[in-house]
């Protein structure tokens, strides 16, 4: 017992220190592009704009790809702490440490009901631990995207339908649905459909049907969610026109259905092999997913893992719908990102908690748990004293060190900063929105009449034409960008 007693309080202290070490670093590394580049500003031109329905990616250009709750948090944000790189990321880390409570309360309740904890009291701890220390769910606790607000609702969903239907807690019952609100007001429709899929499955699998229908208040519950979702979708329609067109169509079938999708307003089709869902969510559950790939290699180890999820066929039916059906939907989608995979994340670590507990009652299994645990939080420690030692590096894809270096010789004074070629998000961050954009060098000429400075990348900068390399002086080389000062 008093070994027990032990353990519990050293998860608990990794659990505390993993999210100690997230949220002191939120502040220790730039806004990389594109896409924390890309959402941090966007909620800070929705805080300085003072539209609150419409997000915008660029100065009168609406942003149709994503509902607004992630760029409300990071807003919200900024008003309250001012903006920052912590401050833009601190949303993010929020909802993750709700996502572990979520499961940890979940994992624990359901142990109790059964009593199947090899050390008592543990289960709900061990699968936070697990979670938290996935690579994906690591990195996604500090990321300025989208993706941590939808695993949010979905999650709310999954953990709110167990609780309503098993463990028969009405209040959840209404979660439920804010659960669902979450996912729309997040990403949309897709996080439906994630928790949506696992749900219909087993329930037809058991014959749920009429637990599912007493147990959740389905008419006060759906009124809910369409009060809190409704009134916003309907203005940004009202707002800017055809949008629902381009959000539900584009981003939601022609985006996963069609092979490097040329519709995307805001991007490029990322046209990938079919199946590579499966090795992100290897990659986003490492290094806890080494489990999962030692049971291929080893008879011990597969009769371990076996025998942690068979006990209760129900639970961990649940457990494994929820966990493989996103990656099911997902299989044959072109167009994915490794992020696609966070939904997943919480049942796997609910599947292996059994399994480690089991490995915590001798000392070897300790020792590889606990080493388990600290490789991601390692490597991240590693990265960040790579980009302090070197932020000029570039491979480092921030224009925080360029932004900062204008400014310095700027003093604030109105001139330019110009983006020849491709403007990247963070450079809009980090400049308050004064950077400009301009396509081609015949678009520079009319600011090469007055002092300016111009960014453009290193490769694109060996293609300039020597007339005007040999009237621009190259000030900086940073991050693959190349400062460049014009001064008639």
């Amino acid at each position: 017992m008093q070994q027990n007693a032990k353990i519990i309080k050293i998860i608990l202290a990794i659990i505390m220190a993993i999210a100690l070490l997230r949220l002191m670093s939120l502040g220790m590394y730039p806004l990389f592009d594109p896409t924390e580049g890309r959402y941090a500003e966007m909620g800070r031109k929705m805080l300085e704009l003072g539209n609150w329905v419409t997000p915008f990616i660029d100065y009168n250009v609406p942003f149709w790809a994503k509902p607004p709750l992630s760029f409300w948090l990071t807003a919200i944000s900024y008003k309250i702490f001012g903006v920052s790189e912590f401050t833009a990321r601190l949303p993010s880390f929020f909802v993750m440490c709700g996502i572990v409570w979520l499961v940890w309360g979940l994992a624990k309740d359901k142990a109790d009901t059964v009593n199947e904890s090899s050390i008592k009291g543990s289960d709900g701890l061990i699968a936070a631990l697990i979670l938290s220390s996935m690579g994906l769910f690591f990195y996604l606790a500090g990321g300025v995207m989208t993706d941590p607000s939808l695993a949010l609702g979905v999650i709310m969903i999954m953990v709110a339908f167990w609780r309503s239907v098993e463990f028969k807690q009405k209040l959840w019952g209404y979660i439920f649905f804010v659960g669902v609100a979450v996912a729309m007001l997040a990403k949309g429709p897709i996080g439906i459909v994630l928790a949506g899929m696992p749900i219909s499955l087993w329930v037809l699998n058991g014959n749920k049907w009429k637990e599912m229908w007493q147990s959740l208040p389905w008419i006060s519950g759906t009124l809910l969610a369409m009060v809190v979702v409704l009134p916003w979708y309907i203005m940004a329609e009202m707002r800017t026109p055809g949008f629902l067109h381009y959000y539900i169509v584009g981003e939601h079938f022609q985006r996963f259905l069609v092979k490097g999708w040329t519709g995307d307003l805001y991007g490029s089709g990322r046209a990938h092999t079919i199946g590579t869902i499966w090795l992100y969510a290897i990659l986003g559950m490492f290094p806890w997913s080494l489990l999962f790939i030692a049971s291929l290699f080893s008879g011990s180890m597969r009769k371990a893992l076996s025998s942690s999820i068979i006990p209760d066929n129900n639970w961990h039916s649940y457990l494994w719908l929820w966990a493989l059906m996103p990656l099911v939907f997902f299989t044959l989608s072109r167009n994915i990102l490794a992020t696609y995979v966070i939904t997943s994340l919480p049942a796997f670590a609910m599947l292996l908690a059994p399994l480690v507990a089991t490995m915590l009652q001798n000392r070897k299994g300790r020792a590889v748990t606990f080493m388990l645990t600290a490789i991601i939080p390692v490597i991240f420690v590693s990265a960040l004293i790579f980009v302090k030692i070197m932020p000029d590096s570039k491979f480092i894809p921030s224009q925080e060190s360029v932004v900062s270096t204008y400014k310095e010789l700027t003093q604030d004074k109105d001139v330019p900063l110009i983006y020849l070629g491709k403007r990247l998000y963070s450079a809009d961050f980090y400049s308050s929105g004064r950077a400009v954009k301009v396509i081609n060098i015949e678009d520079l000429q009319p600011y090469l009449n007055n002092e300016a400075f111009i960014v453009v990348g290193a490769s694109f900068y060996l293609k300039l034409p020597e007339e005007l390399k040999n009237r621009l002086v190259i000030v900086s080389e940073k991050n693959n960008s190349v400062l460049l000062h014009n001064k008639p």
